[in-house]
């Protein structure tokens, strides 16, 4: 019994001795991500494997604090901006949404999708409407809810112009 506890006790040294002499080496991140304010938009950009993935974003809350709706708008590989619009369930997904840029009508757009989570609006590159936010203040949503009633989502412009030029450089 005692020739194997001394053996243990040998192997053990022989093994904290290994471990010493191997160097250690702090492995890199698999990912790299940048976070940055621009007033009440918001840049993310997620490095992966050599490849980004870079939006700008605003949450819109409820009094509540609650999410209501998120605007995003996503930089594709091939360098075109795209803009995604999450908005809850119980919406008349025939009427489409009708987006202002201070208070004036830019474009109606029609829902995409809906999942278990939320409806989708899929806006592919449109120029006008990322040039009527540059130049504007405030933003709203306009939809129509299953019982016909009209809900309007103000959103804030401030910082739009400076995000969008960060997420398009």
């Amino acid at each position: 019994m005692r020739l194997i506890s001394n053996g243990m006790a040998g192997f053990s040294a022989l093994i904290v001795g290994l471990i010493g002499f191997f160097p250690v080496y702090a492995q890199e991140p698999d990912q790299r991500s940048i976070r940055e304010l621009f007033d009440d938009w918001t840049y993310t950009c997620i490095e992966r494997q050599k490849q980004q993935l870079c939006d700008i974003s605003q949450t819109m809350l409820n009094d509540k604090g609650q999410t209501v709706a998120v605007f995003k708008l996503i930089k594709v590989r091939d360098k075109t901006i795209n803009a995604e619009v999450v908005l809850p369930h119980l919406l008349d997904l025939t009427v489409p949404v009708r987006i202002y840029a201070d208070q004036k009508s830019v474009k109606d757009y029609p829902y995409k999708f809906c999942n278990q989570t939320a409806c989708f609006v899929l806006i592919n590159d449109d120029k006008i409407l990322y040039d009527a936010f540059k130049k504007g203040s405030s933003g709203q949503l306009k939809l129509t809810i299953i019982n016909q009633q009209q809900l309007n989502i103000r959103f804030s412009l401030k910082g739009f112009s400076a995000a969008y030029q960060r997420l398009s450089q």
